[in-house]
């Protein structure tokens, strides 16, 4: 904008032969903000943001004290987790020339929902879209084209159990939001490697249509996890818990907005966190799930970590939210560490926020991620390298096999050699290479070729522990 007030200035100037700027022209342009903070402080839209002190330590979380500027927060952490005693963590930290007036340690930045909202009926046209999504279905066209058209988002129900989700009374708007967690490294990977992350939680309204859902200017950035370290497991719950005991209000009570716009009394928002979206570390440590190494690998079935080459799926027992919940909450009362290790080893299950919204179910709810899971190609690895249903990634322009030189056959088969000494490097090995080691070592039987990387590679183990010990 500066650069298009100074041409019009020096073009208007140089027609009438004045000098190229004047100085209220000059005064004009200095007023002008340089930086977009400026600009959002001067118009009032900067967010509302909660500055909570979070503990180093147990990463608890302490709202400020609004009656007590210079000091808003407690001096000590005060949490208790089973029968450890209280952290006593140091929070605060005397500001310096402050005159007494003292600042958290780590803070946790908090933009509330209720504020976005606010913001959000500000622009009452994507109110309005939001509102009559429930009304698009693609259904008639014979195909799911979007996450909305899921029957699981039609079939929501209510707070009372009965009514849908989609049936909205007059002036009512019911949204449905998607969560997203993960970290990344603030300073760039090359800059600090891996040494420093920090987090972000993000909700996305699903009522918009998908050209507009995922820009930035519609997606709620809820808080900012300080670093430098992700928290431990079940301590992502202290971050959670602002903006689940938001979401419990927007629920069971809702939240009047007055209308902005002359045509509309006012908007009574209800609104739900229905999917996450996480990669499978974040979405384990969120939903409060084993992770995808443990012995219960899985957040959809019961499946243990031995019989992860069963692909019988009518053979996998079911996860249930009621059995999932109880599990969940034992764990959260455990009275020791002990006792927590004690069931998460049987169980597989670890308590979470989300678990306090009535309607969530986290064996429903937990979606693989589209990103990691197709654009960065995790499907076609777990294909192609770990379950060796493609072993010719190799191919040539014309669509042939490029077959290995001798040379690079005695490379892998040396791979072979290793990773059935340590007993693991499988994943980068061909399957052909597998299969024929297998084969002609009479590990498998013959005419067997066609099995799976996976039982190729058991049949081998089990080949070189009967041969050689």
């Amino acid at each position: 904008m500066q650069a298009v007030v100074y041409g019009l200035f020096v073009y208007c100037n140089r027609l009438i032969g004045a000098p190229s700027l004047t100085p209220p022209q000059s005064e004009l342009l200095a007023a002008i903000p340089s930086d977009i903070r400026t600009v959002l402080t001067r118009l009032g839209l900067d967010p509302e943001i909660i500055r909570y002190a979070s503990c180093p330590k147990c990463r608890c979380t302490y709202p400020p004290d609004e009656k007590n500027a210079a000091k808003p927060y407690p001096s000590r952490c005060t949490y208790q987790e089973t029968d450890k005693g209280k952290c006593g963590e140091r929070l605060v930290q005397e500001v310096p020339g402050g005159l007494g007036r003292e600042e958290a340690l780590k803070y946790y930045p908090y933009h509330s929902l209720k504020k976005w909202l606010a913001a959000l009926s500000l622009r009452p046209e994507l109110l309005k879209l939001a509102r009559n999504a429930w009304d698009s279905t693609s259904s008639s066209t014979g195909g799911w084209h979007d996450i909305w058209d899921a029957p699981i988002l039609r079939d929501f129900l209510g707070p009372d159990k009965r009514t849908p989700f989609s049936s909205q009374p007059d002036g009512s708007v019911h949204l449905v939001f998607s969560l997203f967690i993960d970290w990344f490294n603030p300073f760039g990977n090359k800059k600090a490697g891996k040494s420093h992350s920090i987090g972000g939680i993000y909700l996305v309204c699903l009522n918009l249509p998908p050209h507009l859902r995922y820009r930035p200017e519609n997606i709620y950035l809820a808080g900012i996890i300080p670093g430098p370290q992700e928290p431990e497991l079940h301590e992502l719950n202290h971050y959670l818990r602002p903006l689940v005991e938001e979401l419990l209000v927007l629920w069971h009570r809702g939240l009047y907005l007055r209308g902005m716009a002359h045509d509309q009394a006012g908007w009574l928002i209800r609104a739900a966190v229905v999917p996450l979206v996480c990669d499978l570390p974040a979405l384990r440590k969120t939903a409060g799930f084993a992770s995808h190494s443990a012995n219960q690998f899985c957040s959809f079935c019961l499946l243990r970590k031995e019989d992860i080459t069963n692909l019988d799926r009518s053979s996998w027992p079911r996860r249930s939210r009621e059995d999932h919940y109880r599990y969940a909450r034992r764990w959260r009362d455990a009275g020791t560490d002990a006792e927590r290790a004690r069931l998460f080893k049987k169980y597989g299950v670890r308590w979470s926020e989300l678990l306090r919204l009535p309607y969530w179910d986290p064996m429903r709810f937990s979606l693989v991620d589209a990103m990691h899971n197709l654009f960065l190609g995790e499907l076609r690895h777990h294909c192609r390298h770990v379950w060796g249903i493609n072993d010719k990634e190799n191919r040539s322009q014309t669509g042939g096999i490029t077959p290995h030189t001798p040379e690079e056959q005695q490379e892998w088969l040396n791979c072979v050699a290793a990773a059935l000494k340590k007993g693991a490097g499988w994943s980068r090995i061909r399957r052909g290479y597998v299969a024929a080691t297998a084969e002609h070592n009479k590990a498998v039987p013959p005419g067997s070729s066609n099995l799976a990387k996976a039982k190729c590679i058991a049949a081998l183990m089990k080949w070189v522990r009967c041969s050689f010990i």
